[in-house]
C-alpha cells in the first residue's frame, strides 16, 4: 500500500470507530440527553462503512475480498437498522 492509502484507510477507519468510543465515554443516557448526536455519529459511521467497503473493492487483492465485503454489508445493514429503529422511536412508542 502506497502512503496516500494507508492515511485514508486510518481515517476511515477513525470514523468508523468514532461513534462506539464516545458512546462509551458518554454513558447510557446518551440516548436521553442527545439524540440528534447519535443519529449524527450513525451516519457517520454508515458513511466510512461505504467507504471502507469501495476501499476494499479497489485494493484489496487478498484470497478472502468477497468474505470481507460480505461482512462489510451486513454490518452496515445492521447499523443502518439500528438508525432506523431509533429514528423511528425518537418520539416515543408510536408508529
Amino acid at each position: 500500500m502506497t502512503k496516500i492509502q494507508k492515511i485514508w484507510l486510518g481515517g476511515i477507519l477513525f470514523l468508523v470507530l468514532l461513534v462506539p468510543i464516545v458512546l462509551y465515554f458518554e454513558g447510557n443516557d446518551i440516548y436521553i440527553k442527545n439524540q440528534n448526536l447519535v443519529f449524527f455519529e450513525l451516519v457517520i459511521e454508515i458513511i466510512g462503512l461505504f467507504i471502507l467497503l469501495n476501499f476494499n473493492n479497489r485494493f484489496n487483492k487478498m484470497r478472502y475480498k468477497n468474505l470481507i465485503k460480505g461482512l462489510l454489508i451486513l454490518i452496515i445493514i445492521f447499523v443502518s437498522f439500528i438508525l432506523y429503529f431509533l429514528f423511528s422511536l425518537r418520539h416515543g412508542i408510536g408508529f
